[in-house]
């Protein structure tokens, strides 16, 4: 959404950051998805919408590190190769970083499902932990299964919540908000998306 991109950007520039990680659902994928698609399927544009927006990210940032973690829309690609072009899903030129000339982008590609770290925070798209999607609180139910400081996006919704374990140590969870289309097609009401991202501060101590 541009509003959302735009705003996002600003803060983004406002803080000096160091460093931005897409994580994950970056490209829709609707168009190999298993879903039945409300228009006409084009994942060529698709591919295209995506190098645009990641084009103009670089030129916003040019010289910060970035960092793209695959979340489950990014594994309709994957899925779709495995269900109707089998002998062909683990060639090098059907990985969705190709298609995007992530590396002559300077754009570093995390395989699937990979846990990020940073200090003492450990990032997740979220949806590898199998939460369910009517769960009030996301940060919450992240922690119960995390039992570790956490952080996801995937639920569109930003939450929070902290414990401290029998020894007395402070833990805590976070998810994030995003910065697509509040109402798609697909699901245009009262499904409490909010707009958001988020800044890692990382202290010395992690």
């Amino acid at each position: 959404e541009p509003v959302a991109l735009e705003a996002a950007f600003k803060f983004f520039k406002r803080e000096k950051i160091t460093g931005i990680l897409i994580n994950g659902d970056f490209q829709d994928c609707e168009s190999v998805g298993f879903w039945p698609s409300i228009g006409k399927r084009d994942f060529l544009n698709e591919v295209e919408l995506t190098i645009d927006l990641l084009d103009f990210i670089r030129s916003e940032f040019p010289k910060v590190k970035i960092v793209y973690q695959a979340g489950n829309h990014e594994e309709r690609l994957d899925r779709y190769y495995r269900q109707y072009a089998p002998m062909i899903a683990d060639m090098p030129t059907a990985g969705l970083d190709i298609a995007l000339g992530l590396e002559q982008r300077g754009v570093e590609y995390l395989e699937r499902k990979q846990k990020i770290v940073a200090g003492k925070l450990t990032i997740l798209h979220g949806h590898e932990m199998r939460i369910s999607n009517t769960s009030v609180s996301p940060a919450r139910s992240a922690l119960l299964k995390a039992k570790s400081c956490i952080a996801i996006g995937h639920f569109h919704r930003p939450s929070f919540h902290a414990s401290q374990t029998l020894e007395g140590k402070r833990i805590a969870a976070w998810s994030f908000g995003c910065l697509c289309n509040l109402s798609p097609d697909y699901n245009p009401y009262a499904n409490d998306w909010e707009w958001g991202t988020a800044i890692i501060h990382h202290d010395k101590d992690g």
